[in-house]
Formats: structure tokens, C-alpha cells, sequence
């Protein structure tokens, strides 16, 4: 079963709560669709949904690979569905043309008999393709796209209409125009020293299913004058690869472009379309086109890429593209440090961090992934004091977490917002509308700049407002957590240990990871972030935040 089933076969059960394994199970799940690339990950994104774009890619990769498709029924039923809704909002959508295309060719790839679709169906789409024609010789991907100026982007989207049109036994009504058009452009493109081969490959792939004889078109000086693009060997070499195959024309990939393509593979087996870009299904099918033309497709590790792909199923069938964004360094330092529960076998050699950070946030976090890892150090950001308690909070705790001393001219700065925002004599005065992490916040500060400014007694308030938050959910894990990194600091041991552990559990979800609260735990979206919070928090109020461990305690879990 593939890793997003899996999570949808846990997430789709009745009862409060799964069963341990399947928390685990879970959580690793949403950890593998947050991998970034190169060693990293992002917080957990559950609006990334299945499309036909990356679905063709994905099973076009497969196919190169002769793997099996799996649930291929289920995945052409989606497809079949999404093309009922593509033709419903053909008028409004901003990739009209794209989304049928992508449908059909995936549907080819299944084996369904295109041309065996009803015949309203056929008829439909021809219509709505035909009425992306301009004069001009040229299909546009959209109705919205009727008002922009002719330009090279358009050879693709004619390349897409004519081939839907051919995959349903049609022939463009204005055939000749859009072959004189196209010649226009391989002319243009030929020109071009060195020639514009994406450009050429696109043309001649479109001129072969209107043109009975193109043999003129394919000329070797094409090649001998191709030159690769550093910047982009992945997509020069498959364009390359892609005209000779259509030309017949045998080409040589050059070694240095195939070692690179090689060691460009994501840690997670995937391939991005560019260098250093997360993996996605398009960057996937590229790669083992051109390696496979190649004969160097044993060069890279085919099993995990494999896997990737499996990995971005959906339980509809389809598949999705980019699983994760940008990379999250705090989601990041908490898989590594709890790697027993998030990802078991996860490895770091290829984590690489930047050297400096805008956001205090990103730059703490951040320095305890170097340390962890045992990375260059991070280093400090430049302060805006007025930016808020929490721009200070986090600046400081990575000066802390590097040892680095906080220049005197910043720390009196600090000191003066500090005073006239939130003085520490009369933090508890009006504990009605004070929230624990405004307290934790604050305290925090205070204890960083001077150990001995925080009493015992303040500690105690803090733990006593705890208690009156934590049964009126007016707590998020995010505080508590915030109020216990402070305690650990003096070694003050919260009143009720057992009633934070149980309530840390309580926010567990059963789609694996953690919610903010416990009554949220059916609403929220699960948090990488939060679960790396809560086994650090678990660890703090005695509990062991190992698997076996977690799995006791969730068992035990009324």
C-alpha cells in the first residue's frame, strides 16, 4: 500500500483514537510527504491534492521502468471523473487545455480505447479544443489566453491540441495554418546559434502528427551545434533526447551532463526538473528518459525512485506533484533528534543549512540542526528589537545556543522594551487575560538576561496558570512547551506532572503527528512541528519519547 493509503486507510477509522502502531505508521507517513529534498523537510500540507499533470508523469515514469501501476482501476476512475469535471469548467480554468491533455495521455497509459469514449464525450472535446484556435496558426491552453500576443510558449499548448485531437481520431480543422505556423517557428528556432533545441522538439513532435513527410526537417547539423546548458541539464538533455528519438537521428549525451543528472537524484529518490530542487514527478520522468536513451539508468538507485512515486498517490487514484514547500528548519531538527518516531533509516548526509536567516525563528531552530548534525554553525541574525517579544525570544536562544555573547548596546536595547512592555514586577497583576505563552515568553527573556531575575515564586505562578488554562482548552502545545523549557532551566518540576502528560497524549491525532489542543485533534491539521514539541515536552515530564515507549503510553491512554 502506498504511504498516502496508508495514511488515509488510519485516518478513516471511527473510533477517538488509533491503534499505537498506526500512530507511528502514520506520522512516518506524513514525514516521507514532507521531505523536501537534500536532507531537509517541511511542515506537513494537507491542500496538496492529486492532478493529472503529475499523474501522467508519475505513471509515465513507471511505465518506463516496466513497474507495475498500482490500483490502476481506481486511478482511471479518477481519471475518467477529472475529465468530467475538466470539460464542466473548461470556460473558467486557467489550464483547460493542460488538464484534458494530461488526462487522456495518463489514460492512454492505462490502455483505455480513447477513441471508444462516448460520443458526446469526443464530440465535446473536440469543441472545446477547436475553440482554442486563433487565426494565427497557433492553439492557446485557455479562453483567458485569446487576449495575449503570439509567442514561443504557444508551441506547446499546439503541440497539446493537436495530439488530443489525434488521440480521438481527429485531424485540426485548420490543419495548414497551423503547419504554416509551425514551419515559421522551426525556422526561427533552427536559426538560433545554438539552435533552440525545447523549441525545435516541440515543433517537430507537433509537425509529425499533421505532416506525412518531415524528413527534411531533420538535419544533423542540429546536433553538432546543440550546446548543453550548465544551468539546466536535465531539461537540455531530454529536449535533445526527445528531437532525436522524433527525427530518428541517433545524438550523444554529453558524459559531463549525464554525471550530472546522476548525482542530481534527492536524497528521497526523486529528480527535480533543476539542479538542487525538490523532487517532483515531472523532474522524475525527465531523468529516466534521458538516462535510459543513455543506457546509464543503472547509474542511479531505480528502487527508491520508485517508491517516491508511490508515495504521492492518493487514495483517489491520482497523483500529486510536490508533496512539501519550503524547507521548515524547526519540522527538520525535531525528525532528526526523534528519528525512531518520525522516519526510521532517515539520513543526513546531504543536509546542507544556509549560513544566515532573516527570521530568528528559522536561525534558532536552524543552529540546533547544525549542532545536532554537527553542521557549520548559524549565525545570528540581525536584530529589530521592535519586532516583538518573539523576534527577541528566539534571538536570544540561539546567541544561547551558541555560546555567543549578546552585545551590551543589544541587550540594553532589549532591556528598555522589555521595561516599557512587559515589566516582570507586574507580569502576574491581572493572570485573567495574562496566556502562558506571553508568560513563558517573558520570563524566558528576563532568565537570559539575567539567571537571577526569575523567582521560584514567578515559576509557581507560571505552573498555577498552567492548571487554570489547561481544562477550558484555553492551552496550544506550543505554550506549555514554551513554559517548560523555562522550567527545565531552573530545574522546577511542574505540580501535576501526570495530568500535562496526559493532556500532551490527548492531542495525538489519529492521522498520525499532534494538534495544538486536545478538542482540536479531529479539526486541525496534524503538526509535524507540534509532535516534535510534545515528545520533547513528554521527555521533560518524565516520560521516555522513544517508539516503544510512546506506543506503552498510548496504550495505557484511557
Amino acid at each position: 500500500m502506498s504511504a498516502v493509503l496508508l495514511l488515509a486507510a488510519c485516518s478513516s477509522a471511527a473510533p477517538r483514537r488509533t491503534t499505537p502502531v498506526h500512530w507511528i505508521e502514520a506520522t512516518r507517513t506524513l514525514t516521507q510527504l514532507s521531505a523536501n529534498h537534500n536532507g531537509l523537510f517541511s511542515e506537513y500540507n494537507p491542500t496538496i491534492d492529486a492532478d493529472p499533470y503529475a499523474t501522467y508523469y508519475a505513471l509515465r515514469t513507471l511505465t518506463l521502468l516496466n513497474a507495475p501501476i498500482p490500483h490502476q482501476a481506481t486511478t482511471q476512475r479518477w481519471l475518467l471523473d477529472e475529465l468530467t469535471r475538466d470539460l464542466e469548467q473548461f470556460e473558467t480554468s486557467i489550464n483547460a487545455l493542460g488538464d484534458i491533455y494530461y488526462v487522456l495521455q495518463a489514460l492512454k497509459l492505462l490502455d483505455v480505447d480513447l477513441q471508444g469514449l462516448d460520443a458526446q464525450t469526443q464530440a465535446t472535446i473536440r469543441e472545446r479544443v477547436e475553440s482554442l484556435f486563433m487565426d494565427a496558426g497557433y492553439f492557446v491552453g485557455s479562453l483567458d489566453e485569446r487576449q495575449l500576443e503570439p509567442n514561443f510558449s504557444f508551441a506547446i499548448t499546439t503541440y497539446q491540441a493537436v495530439t488530443v485531437l489525434d488521440l480521438l481520431g481527429y485531424r485540426p480543422t485548420y490543419a495548414d495554418a497551423v503547419i504554416t505556423w509551425l514551419n515559421t517557428l522551426w525556422e526561427q528556432a533552427y536559426a538560433q546559434n545554438p539552435p533552440d533545441v525545447p523549441l525545435l522538439a516541440q515543433v517537430y513532435r507537433t509537425l509529425n502528427l499533421l505532416v506525412d513527410d518531415i524528413a527534411g526537417y531533420a538535419e544533423g547539423a542540429i546536433f553538432n551545434r546543440a550546446q548543453a546548458d550548465p544551468a539546466q541539464p536535465l531539461i537540455y538533455a531530454q529536449n535533445l533526447v526527445a528531437l532525436a528519438q522524433a527525427t530518428q537521428h541517433p545524438v550523444q549525451i554529453d558524459t559531463s551532463v549525464l554525471e550530472a543528472i546522476v548525482a542530481s537524484q534527492n536524497r528521497d529518490g526523486g529528480f527535480g526538473p533543476l539542479p538542487d530542487t525538490p523532487s517532483d514527478m515531472l523532474g522524475c520522468t525527465l531523468a529516466v528518459e534521458v538516462l535510459q536513451y543513455a543506457g546509464k539508468l543503472d547509474a542511479i538507485d531505480i528502487a527508491a525512485l520508485r517508491n517516491l512515486i508511490l508515495s504521492r498517490e492518493f487514495e483517489s487514484g491520482g497523483f500529486a506533484n510536490i508533496v512539501a514547500q519550503e524547507p521548515n528548519y524547526a519540522v527538520t531538527y525535531y525528525i532528526y533528534r526523534y528519528e525512531s518516531i518520525f522516519a526510521a533509516g532517515v539520513q543526513n548526509t546531504t543536509v546542507a543549512l544556509p549560513r544566515t536567516f532573516e527570521s530568528t525563528y528559522s536561525a534558532y531552530h536552524a543552529t540546533l540542526l547544525a549542532k545536532l548534525l554537527d553542521l557549520p554553525a548559524v549565525s545570528l541574525p540581525r536584530l529589530d528589537v521592535q519586532a516583538g517579544l518573539g523576534t527577541i525570544y528566539f534571538y536570544l536562544l540561539q546567541a544561547e545556543a551558541l555560546d555567543q555573547p549578546v552585545e551590551p548596546a543589544i541587550k540594553a536595547e532589549i532591556r528598555r522594551f522589555m521595561a516599557q512592555h512587559y515589566a516582570l514586577d507586574a507580569l502576574f497583576n491581572n493572570q485573567q487575560d495574562l496566556r502562558v505563552d506571553t508568560a513563558a515568553l517573558v520570563l524566558t527573556v528576563y532568565a537570559i538576561l539575567d539567571q537571577h531575575s526569575v523567582s521560584t515564586r514567578q515559576l509557581h505562578q507560571l505552573d498555577q496558570l498552567i492548571q487554570t488554562r489547561l481544562k477550558p482548552n484555553m492551552l496550544g502545545l506550543d505554550e506549555l512547551h514554551r513554559a517548560l523549557l523555562l522550567m527545565q532551566r531552573y530545574d522546577y518540576q511542574p505540580t501535576a506532572p501526570a495530568m500535562l502528560r496526559q493532556w500532551i497524549l490527548d492531542c495525538f491525532t489519529p492521522q498520525g503527528g499532534v494538534a495544538p489542543q486536545p478538542i482540536a485533534y479531529s479539526t486541525s491539521t496534524p503538526s509535524l512541528y507540534l509532535t516534535g514539541l510534545a515528545l520533547e515536552s513528554l521527555g521533560w515530564l518524565g516520560a521516555d519519547p522513544t517508539a516503544a515507549h510512546i506506543r506503552t503510553m498510548l496504550q495505557q491512554e484511557p
